[in-house]
């Protein structure tokens, strides 16, 4: 254990087989060489390599894609760094013939885009951000790449930076919106005011069509103005003291002489929380208000919208969670309590009333512990997890047994693939006729082969093969329908 000075990276050398052909990345530059085999036979088999070179401070410079043409070359991707160390340049892809993963120094010269872009479009093949003259950094032009971009055609995404004038945007609070009274407009120099003028204005102004976004001091948009030429439409974005959203006014609204109750309802989105900043209500316009009741693991468990609360007794749409807070059941069910009593129920259970878990020798396979234990109307939706003890329930027969013999993918299965959906059932709604599926996993859990029966058919049978990377490269689904006839497809896939 003879401490023998300190190991510098250049000092670690990882072994090569031989038979694999490595990219050379250069030696005197600071590089990342990543190799990503695409067989199981490692270095000796096809393989996907990247090199990435970073400067003296650590930027990335170049990217390197060795081999990666059609012809086999480099792919070379670069970047470039103004005298303020600002990115303000993106280079397009080029191939380069012979480079075997080197740094390509030459990566401007405009004879390297010709092939790939044409002789119109090789000078100006990269993207450019103009930064403001100041030490914020802030853009002011970005250019994408191509002739019809280049400098001194006005054709880029400009932005402008500034404050609020007085008279310029309303000051929305709560108060102001639910009381209807007229709003007062914000001081001057209040806002933080962005301007966006697209491609198409190339004189930008005051009066050409552009975005402008107003932000208070805490960095909320307050207020965001489309102009269409002179003709402006406003959207306004009102917070609460907490910063949670509560309204959002829509620019048909008249704002000025105040929100009135038909303009509240008709044209203005609408959000209350509760003491833990979860939203309890959502109205959108138009519509009537959703009511949403959490329990005290902040997971939704009821909601209801406006025709569920017009029904005699009214209706709610419920989920059921497991130990893992993964839902487990959806459904529907009725109670005439108060939104205030339910939230208050359901905030109050504890202990096993939070959460169901497995049972074979109930219907759907699953304890009847959380709300709502009573007034369940319907079932819905029914999600298996982590094995497949679901298979004893009644309707899941024989055919949602794994095939061994499928041709694309003979297993074997996970038979405990930890946090996987294995199955499940899906009601068709004014049928009462339950749709049932299980899916198989492999080692690595992926989905090798799913059974799911089909509305107006008896069930599809898909089979999936994957390659060393985890992409598909092989499909095979059988239909079975009502007469026992199959119909198969088969689908394979190929990768550059």
């Amino acid at each position: 254990d003879n401490y023998a000075g300190d190991i510098a990276i250049d000092d670690i050398n990882i072994n090569e087989e031989t038979c694999q052909a490595l990219a050379s990345p250069d030696a005197f530059e600071n590089y990342i060489h990543v190799i990503t085999p695409l067989t199981e036979n490692g270095p000796c088999g096809e393989s996907m390599q990247t090199v990435k070179y970073y400067d003296g401070l650590g930027r990335e410079v170049q990217t390197i894609q060795a081999g990666a043409s059609p012809n086999y070359e480099d792919i070379v991707t670069s970047l470039a760094y103004d005298a303020y160390g600002r990115q303000h340049k993106s280079y397009l892809p080029f191939e380069a013939a012979g480079n075997n993963g080197q740094f390509y120094e030459d990566f401007t010269n405009v004879t390297n885009y010709t092939a790939s872009y044409g002789t119109t479009d090789d000078d100006y093949a990269f993207s450019e951000t103009i930064f403001e003259p100041s030490p914020l950094n802030r853009v002011e032009k970005q250019r994408p790449p191509g002739y019809a971009w280049r400098d001194g055609q006005d054709r880029e995404v400009k932005s402008g930076y500034g404050a609020n004038v007085a008279g310029e945007v309303y000051l929305l609070t709560v108060p102001v919106v639910e009381s209807g009274a007229a709003p007062v407009y914000y001081a001057a120099n209040q806002l933080y005011k962005n301007t966006t003028w697209d491609e198409n204005q190339v004189s930008p102004s005051g009066t050409a069509s552009r975005v402008e976004e107003f932000k208070d001091k805490l960095d909320r948009v307050v207020c965001k103005k489309v102009f269409d030429g002179p003709e402006e439409h406003a959207t306004y974005y009102v917070y609460d003291d907490f910063g949670n959203l509560r309204y959002v006014v829509q620019p048909k609204a008249n704002v000025s002489d105040g929100i009135s109750n038909t303009e509240l309802a008709e044209l203005c989105f609408q959000y209350t929380y509760d003491e833990r900043q979860r939203m309890i209500t959502k109205k959108v316009p138009g519509a009537d208000p959703v009511y949403m009741v959490y329990d005290r693991r902040d997971r939704l468990v009821l909601t209801q919208d406006g025709n569920q609360r017009a029904k005699s007794p009214k209706e709610w749409s419920y989920t059921k969670y497991d130990q893992l807070n993964r839902p487990v059941m959806t459904g529907i069910c009725q109670s005439n309590d108060t939104h205030e009593n339910l939230r208050n129920t359901v905030m109050n259970s504890t202990g096993p009333a939070l959460y169901e878990i497995f049972d074979a020798n109930s219907t759907d396979g699953y304890t009847n512990n959380s709300y709502p234990t009573t007034g369940i109307k319907e079932v819905l939706t029914v999600t298996y997890y982590d094995n497949y003890g679901f298979k004893s329930l009644s309707g899941f027969d024989a055919k949602f047994d794994f095939d061994y013999t499928n041709g694309i993918n003979a297993g074997p299965y996970m038979t405990g693939p930890r946090g996987a959906v294995t199955g499940g059932k899906t009601k068709v709604l004014n049928d009462g006729a339950w749709l049932r599926s299980a899916t198989y996993y492999d080692d690595k859990l992926r989905a090798i082969q799913t059974v799911s029966e089909a509305y107006g058919a008896k069930y599809a049978r898909t089979a999936t093969a994957y390659d060393f990377t985890g992409n598909v490269t092989d499909t095979k689904t059988v239909y079975v329908m009502d007469d026992d006839s199959e119909e198969q497809l088969r689908e394979r896939f190929e990768y550059d």
